[in-house]
């Protein structure tokens, strides 16, 4: 039962039937009458199926006429915008944010470390991207989005992380956003294509994100001519466009709504979507 029909089974009733030990007596005014067990009863009811609103209780009434005024305010609630929402981060909000990317990032470089002494280039790697994410505007986005940076520990397969570069396109999402210019040009191509094919009605594929990083991919008349289209190797699509769809999966932007070896990428609705596309329409 919806918050709302409850609110309405129990003014209907217009007794005090949520309780099964509770045999109150509905006076005028649509006032009811307790004795202290009753009361209790009816109270603990009350918060059990967690209501909308509930009845003011005083003494030994409940005024249901407090319930029947009240109206869900919940469907009406404003959705901030992006830019509202990162102008609403506080301070301490965007430095407890910084100290969580410091925390993951020296959990991945740890872990790396351990893997493969000997691999330098991805320690230089976490140290570039740890600098362009540890910044308090970049910090205040993460809040915004409701992102947690230990994403980049998450393990999807046995002795695997999130890969590296899917952690550069989220830095660049990221600074596009908090700038207006995006500079990565397969997370470009791969953006615009998806806005188009939503407005044509058409889904979005994996094919179609490889097609999106690389226009040597070959794909019918019908989907290239509604794709933004790099110029990447057709052996370097795959990489290319996964790590710039788990980015754009981690800041909440689309979300797979097929499998993961037949992946049917899908935009969300959720503000940083719309800050996405109003950017890349500019």
């Amino acid at each position: 039962m919806t918050k709302k029909k409850a609110n309405a089974t129990v003014v209907e009733n217009n007794e005090a039937h949520i309780g099964e030990n509770v045999n109150a007596t509905v006076v005028e005014n649509n006032v009811t009458v307790l004795d202290d067990a009753e009361l209790t009863a009816v109270t603990d009811a009350l918060d059990a199926v967690d209501l909308v609103s509930t009845p003011v209780v005083t003494e030994d009434k409940i005024d249901w006429n407090s319930l029947v005024e009240t109206e869900d305010e919940t469907d009406d609630a404003p959705v901030l915008t992006l830019v509202e929402a990162i102008a609403a981060v506080t301070d301490a909000q965007r430095d407890a944010k910084l100290v969580d990317i410091h925390a993951a990032f020296d959990e991945r470089v740890t872990f790396e470390t351990m893997a493969d002494p000997g691999n330098t280039n991805i320690l230089k790697n976490l140290k570039g991207y740890r600098q362009k994410m540890a910044l308090p505007g970049i910090a205040g986005i993460l809040v915004a989005t409701d992102v947690d940076p230990d994403f980049i520990n998450r393990s999807l397969t046995s002795g695997k992380r999130f890969n590296v570069y899917g952690i550069d396109k989220l830095n660049d999402l990221l600074h596009g956003l908090n700038s207006g210019h995006f500079k990565n040009a397969i997370n470009i191509a791969v953006m615009k294509s998806m806005f188009k094919f939503r407005a044509a009605g058409v889904k979005f594929t994996g094919l179609a994100a490889l097609a999106a990083a690389s226009d040597k991919v070959k794909v019918d008349k019908g989907m290239s001519g509604i794709l933004v289209r790099h110029t990447v190797s057709a052996s370097t699509a795959p990489t290319q466009s996964s790590s710039t769809m788990n980015a754009l999966s981690v800041i909440g932007a689309v979300r797979n709504t097929g499998s993961v070896k037949f992946p049917i990428w899908e935009l969300t609705d959720a503000p940083v979507t719309k800050r996405l596309e109003e950017l890349l329409a500019a």
